[in-house]
């Protein structure tokens, strides 16, 4: 009893008083006060029955994006020769060398998305011979990154779609068979062919690849904490 009432009077003074259940929940609610109560106190003010949150948007805390290829840019040169990435590649459609690893940033960290905000993009194939896309999504805690093969950065999703066999023999050029991926606007169309489409959910993200030609579409969700706003 002696400890009960030490700590019962400890409590009281926590909240400058008797609390109440609208007290107590409302400091739960704010994290401004951690206790553990004495059953004593529980039986005195009733058991605390706490309303569910609805979320409205969460905070990034890493930058999300999803690789690509481009061309090569002197960029691309200086951070090879220091540090072994991006690779480079001949375009035989192009006549011209590409950047491999590329990261394409959706969201920064810090960045405020709202629940079931979509990000997307437009893309094209890069080549005739592609038959099908691999779709990757990374995370980094940087919001400077350029390529996923740099350190920190994490794979999180990935999907594979599959293009029509006869694809390329409908287009004069790969980039004049567009579809959609999820990316910040002004990037190249010289990418993988498919409309990848990342949704923010309340706890997940979904990773969504479509062929906007055929209607072909796969998925994938992952489990996200952002920070709750």
């Amino acid at each position: 009893m002696r400890a009960f009432a030490r700590s019962w009077e400890a409590v009281k003074r926590s909240f400058g008083g008797v609390p109440s259940k609208t007290s107590v929940l409302a400091c739960m609610a704010r994290s401004e006060l951690r206790v553990v109560l004495p059953p004593g106190l529980v039986q005195a003010i009733g058991p605390l029955r706490l309303a569910p949150t609805r979320l409205s948007a969460r905070r990034c805390r890493r930058s999300y994006g999803v690789g690509m290829s481009r061309p090569w840019t002197n960029e691309d040169a200086v951070s090879n020769a220091a540090s072994g990435y991006p690779t480079k590649w001949w375009n035989e459609d192009k006549q011209t060398y590409y950047a491999g690893s590329v990261f394409n940033r959706l969201a920064k960290r810090g960045e405020l998305v709202a629940v079931s905000q979509v990000v997307k993009m437009k893309c094209s194939p890069a080549r005739r011979l592609v038959k099908a896309v691999p779709v990757t999504l990374y995370e980094t805690p940087s919001n400077e990154a350029r390529y996923y093969c740099e350190p920190d950065m994490r794979q999180l999703a990935h999907v594979t779609i599959d293009l029509p066999k006869d694809w390329a023999s409908k287009v004069s050029d790969p980039e004049d068979y567009p579809l959609e991926a999820p990316s910040l606007p002004g990037l190249s169309k010289a990418e993988p062919p498919v409309q990848v489409e990342v949704r923010f959910g309340a706890t997940e993200l979904s990773l969504v690849a479509r062929d906007l030609k055929t209607g072909n579409a796969v998925a994938t969700t992952i489990s996200w904490t952002g920070d709750v706003e």
